[in-house]
């Protein structure tokens, strides 16, 4: 069998990612790390991101992860490797139940307008994030947003940063590929969710993302969406995971 990290080993030698990983340290460096919090998901966005800060600082970062009641699997490892190079804080989310009975009344992610999901992004995690952030005395929030993601992140333009919530947002990675984050994780060793492994149903590693596994966040932009992928992805990989899913969104079994 092929290892899939060789390809990633390659563009690790390019001078194209080599003047990537210097500008985002070029980025971060240009920080206080006492006015900055990390804003980590357990996503390898978020890992590559830490790794760099933490480097980049030479002192432990403060960052904060908020949970996901979906409980990943594998995310424990994650989260063990971030208490290592930081200072981390964990803030708990809504039980189960109550976030099935909020998506109920506001609609699955690919239901709703571009608009709405913004609203609704806004409204709920950002909001706990920019509490937390305001709590530990920050006024620079770090976060693994990538404009290649989807078109919602492209609003980034040109620049890395933008002000929302009364702190200034640095997105370090905003021009990195997931080919460039996937190479760092291979060069530097990182630990990642196994569900980046799971490459069927025309997802891989670099489309693969460690959100909506109870929902649909974030598969409106993909592809194969609709066309028997995420669910049926889901089912083979986390048929728990999926059997809650169709069990209250009925909707979504025509793409069992």
């Amino acid at each position: 069998m092929s290892d899939w990290r060789v390809p990633y080993r390659v563009h690790g030698l390019t001078d194209e990612y080599r003047a990537k990983v210097g500008a985002a340290r070029y980025v971060i460096r240009k920080y206080n790390p006492s006015a900055v919090v990390t804003s980590v998901s357990g996503g390898k966005d978020s890992t590559v991101l830490l790794h760099l800060v933490a480097n980049a600082f030479g002192v432990k970062p403060r960052a904060y992860h908020i949970a996901s009641n979906a409980n990943l699997p594998g995310l424990d490892t994650v989260l063990a490797w971030y208490r290592e190079v930081a200072d981390l804080r964990v803030i708990e989310c809504a039980s189960l139940a109550d976030y099935i009975e909020r998506l109920r009344a506001i609609g699955l992610p690919h239901e709703r307008t571009d608009a709405e999901q913004r609203s609704v992004v806004l409204q709920g995690k950002k909001e706990r994030g920019t509490e937390v952030a305001k709590e530990l005395g920050a006024r620079f929030v770090f976060l693994g947003l990538r404009a290649e993601e989807s078109k919602n992140r492209r609003f980034l333009g040109k620049t890395m940063c933008f002000s929302a919530r009364g702190l200034i947002h640095t997105c370090p990675l905003r021009d990195w590929t997931a080919r460039d984050v996937w190479a760092y994780i291979v060069e530097h060793d990182l630990p990642y969710l196994p569900m980046y492994d799971c490459e069927t149903h025309g997802f891989t590693r670099e489309t693969i993302r460690n959100t909506g596994f109870l929902t649909t966040d974030g598969l409106k932009g993909y592809k194969n969406y609709g066309n028997n992928s995420y669910v049926a992805w889901l089912t083979t990989h986390y048929p728990a995971y999926a059997q809650i899913l169709l069990r209250e969104f009925p909707q979504l079994a025509r793409w069992k």
